[in-house]
C-alpha cells in the first residue's frame, strides 16, 4: 500500500494520479493549508494538502509516512508543484499547436470547396449563362436553355459528369470537416452492397477514365460490407 498519494488536475483533467477511486472523497475536505489528521479510510495519521491553482486545476498530496517532517512534506509538495508547472506549459504548447493546425486545415478546406464550386459554376456557365441571357428570353428561360443544350449535347453531357465529380469532391471535403469537428463521433455502421460502394467511390472519376481511355467493368455482386453510413 502506497505511503504517498498524489492527484494532479489541470483544467478539469486528471494529468497524474495514483489516488485510488475509494479515496476521491478526501479531495472535498482537503485544504490549501497542510493538515495532520486521522485518515477516515485507513484510520491512521496522515499529512495532506490540496492547493487550488488555475481554473479547475489543483494539486493534492497525502503522506502516511509517520516519520515525514513538516519540512520534508513541504519540499515534496514543491516538487509536485514544479511538475504541475511543466505539465501546464506542455499543455499550453499542445493546445496552441492544435489551434494553429486546425485553422490551417479549415482554410485549406475552404479553399478546396471554393475551388470546386467555381469549377461547377464555370462548367454550367459554359452551357447556359443566365447572365448573358437576353431580356426577351427570360420569360421562357427553360426553352432557351433547351436550345443551348441541343446545340452541343455531348458538351452538356461532359459538363454534367464534371458537375457530378465536383459535387462528390465537395461532399468529401464536408465529410472531412465533420470529422474534424467531431473526431470522436459515433460511427453508424450499416450493411451496404459492395458494388454500390465501388460505384460511389469511382463516380467522381468516370470522366477521367473516359478521357484517359481506361475501361473498367463493375459486375453485380450480392455481397455486403459493414461500414459507416454512406
Amino acid at each position: 500500500m502506497n505511503d504517498t498519494l498524489f492527484h494532479i488536475v489541470v483544467h478539469g483533467e486528471v494529468i497524474l494520479s495514483n489516488l485510488p477511486r475509494e479515496y476521491l472523497g478526501v479531495l472535498e475536505t482537503a485544504t490549501p493549508a497542510t493538515q495532520v489528521i486521522v485518515c477516515p479510510i485507513r484510520q491512521i495519521i496522515k499529512r495532506e494538502k490540496r492547493l487550488p491553482l488555475d481554473s479547475d486545476s489543483y494539486i493534492y498530496l497525502c503522506s502516511y509516512d509517520q516519520e515525514i517532517t513538516k519540512k520534508s512534506f513541504s519540499l515534496l509538495f514543491s516538487a509536485f508543484q514544479m511538475l504541475y508547472g511543466a505539465f501546464l506549459q506542455k499543455i499550453r504548447e499542445v493546445k496552441k499547436s492544435s489551434l494553429e493546425l486546425s485553422k490551417s486545415d479549415i482554410h485549406r478546406l475552404q479553399h478546396n470547396i471554393n475551388t470546386y464550386n467555381a469549377r461547377i459554376q464555370d462548367d454550367l456557365n459554359s452551357v447556359i449563362s443566365l447572365e448573358d441571357t437576353k431580356m426577351n428570353e427570360w420569360r421562357d428561360v427553360v426553352r432557351s436553355a433547351e436550345k443551348e443544350v441541343r446545340k452541343d449535347v455531348k458538351r452538356t453531357a461532359v459538363v454534367i459528369l464534371k458537375t457530378i465529380k465536383n459535387i462528390s469532391l465537395v461532399n468529401a471535403e464536408m465529410n472531412v470537416y465533420d470529422f474534424m469537428e467531431n473526431p470522436d463521433g459515433e460511427i453508424q455502421l450499416a450493411n451496404h452492397p459492395i458494388h454500390k460502394i465501388v460505384k460511389l467511390s469511382l463516380q467522381p472519376f468516370f470522366l477521367d477514365f473516359i478521357e484517359n481511355k481506361i475501361r473498367f467493368e463493375i459486375q453485380v455482386n450480392v455481397s455486403k460490407s459493414m461500414m459507416d453510413s454512406l
